[in-house]
């Protein structure tokens, strides 16, 4: 099983290095022990590979600034960062890929009070996602395909091959004999945390990155959206930026998924991360998957206050927590990718 904590740390050291040298997307990864590999990005296409040992690098890794089209610092270390149950942000952001807007932002767990005006975010997400329980699944295998709105979450894509015979035969042999979907939902999110190491490139699409057992976030969530789809649970990907605590804390973009549990509504999951059937408080959504050219783009973004077990935090400064606010029963502690 890969190391969640370290694989949250390498999509963030993706985004560092090369950035301040050119002005296209940046791409890095481990070739070996004490090496590692990085890349350009221009029309998405990676190009530009290198391999570099990072021993004689180290003091200028520490000057060197995240690439502010990719990933924010906050300089607040939370070191547990899958037991964050609260997380109150003030952000400034300029998203490319994707068209923001008020509805993409307030969704079940995540509360969104500001300004959208030409894709410009400005304000203030409060966001405390909670475990779902399973409580009243959808049957498994269930038939969603007529209702309009679901079917397009149902279908194949271009980076989503639902259809492909090799996906098709895999989901079903991981799901027989689920109880119901969000069984055999959580069957599939935890196969591909397994089975799937992280890597850039890696695969670009459900295919490749299940041949290569190897891909970036967006490549574990498009898998796992096809394994979905092929047995027939609406999932979709879901992109915008997630807390970890390297580098003094940052958020990088990330992506993830929405799997569809009917009347519980979509319920996020990170394979990526290990959260195989939740997401921490950390995830900030931006909106659905639309193109393969994404930016999150931060102008600005701050912690104003957050919450791990007992404590409250705010700022940098800790306080008791209260009566008035309650640890959730669900909050979890477990061990912990960009684009």
């Amino acid at each position: 099983m890969k190391n969640s904590k370290s694989t949250r740390s390498m999509c963030v050291l993706a985004c560092l290095v090369v950035a301040p040298l050119i002005g296209s997307a940046t791409h890095a990864g481990p070739v070996e022990p004490g090496r590692f590999y990085f890349g350009i990005e221009i029309e998405g296409v990676l190009c530009g590979y290198s391999e570099v040992s990072l021993t004689p690098m180290v003091n200028r890794i520490k000057m060197v600034n995240l690439d502010d089209t990719l990933c924010a610092k906050v300089g607040v270390v939370i070191t547990d960062v899958q037991a964050i149950t609260l997380m109150k942000v003030r952000a400034i952001l300029e998203p490319t890929g994707v068209w923001v807007t008020p509805e993409g932002l307030n969704v079940p767990g995540q509360r969104f009070t500001g300004t959208i005006r030409d894709n410009l975010i400005e304000g203030v997400f409060e966001i405390e996602d909670t475990r779902y329980d399973g409580a009243d699944a959808p049957v498994f295998p269930a038939d969603l395909s007529p209702d309009e709105v679901l079917r397009k979450y149902l279908e194949p894509e271009t980076f989503i091959e639902s259809d492909d015979p090799v996906l098709v035969l895999q989901a079903l042999e991981l799901t027989a004999g689920s109880k119901d979907s969000w069984e055999a939902a959580c069957r599939l999110s935890r196969w591909v945390a397994q089975n799937i190491g992280y890597a850039i490139p890696g695969g670009g699409t459900a295919r490749k990155t299940y041949d290569l057992r190897a891909g970036k976030c967006g490549a574990h969530a498009m898998l796992l959206a096809a394994f979905c789809r092929a047995v027939g649970i609406p999932a979709r990907v879901v992109w915008g930026c997630m807390y970890a605590s390297s580098y003094g804390g940052v958020f990088g973009q990330h992506g993830w998924n929405e799997i569809y549990m009917g009347p519980a509504g979509w319920i996020p999951v990170d394979a990526t991360a290990e959260e195989i059937d939740f997401v921490d408080s950390g995830h900030l959504r931006i909106g659905i998957y639309e193109s393969p050219v994404t930016a999150l783009n931060p102008r600005q973004m701050q912690v104003l206050a957050y919450r791990v077990g007992t404590q409250q935090m705010v700022g940098s400064r800790t306080r008791p927590q209260t009566a008035a606010e309650p640890v959730p029963a669900n909050a979890r502690a477990l061990p912990t990718g960009t684009w």
